[in-house]
């Protein structure tokens, strides 16, 4: 007895395709909205979107500390004791605080800290005296107030 198929072999073709289509589209939409949730979460832990979750959690005051340099010792500076030192800035804190008021905040406040982080002191190479080396990052801390403004409601996220 022989058994054979009954249709057409290209409705089967077909049929096919449209099972693989069907499965990469539903790759494709997993894919996006683990995309989608990570940018979320990456947004949400951002300064503007920290502002966003206190305006809409009803908190009236908001604080954030921002770093906005830090300063190192060189190579120089540590073989020979000199005084020299290395500093890098960490840029774009206008943009931040913008974002920050963005979100319905109004800056009231704000106050720089030196935090220390080491110091070397040394006897100077090849004449008298000694040199100290303090090491640490700058921070800005910024105070903002509450405003009547309705808090945002865009997804920046997608």
């Amino acid at each position: 007895m022989v058994l054979t198929r009954s249709g057409d072999p290209d409705e089967r073709r077909r049929q096919k395709e449209a099972k693989r289509q069907e499965a990469s589209n539903k790759g494709k939409s997993a894919a996006r909205e683990v995309a989608i949730a990570k940018a979320k979460a990456q947004f949400l832990n951002s300064p503007g979107g920290k502002a966003r979750s206190a305006k809409s959690s009803g908190q009236r005051y908001f604080q954030i500390e921002l770093p906005l340099s830090e300063t190192g010792r060189t190579w120089r500076s540590m073989s020979f004791g000199d005084v020299e030192t290395k500093t890098t800035h960490s840029g774009g804190q206008g943009a931040v605080l913008t974002e920050i008021e963005d979100e319905g905040w109004q800056l009231i406040h704000a106050g720089f800290v030196f935090q220390e982080t080491g110091q070397v002191s040394r006897d100077k190479f090849l004449s008298s005296g000694q040199s100290t080396q303090t090491t640490g990052q700058t921070f800005g801390v910024y105070l903002f107030k509450a405003t009547d403004a309705e808090p945002r409601r865009d997804e920046p996220w997608l």
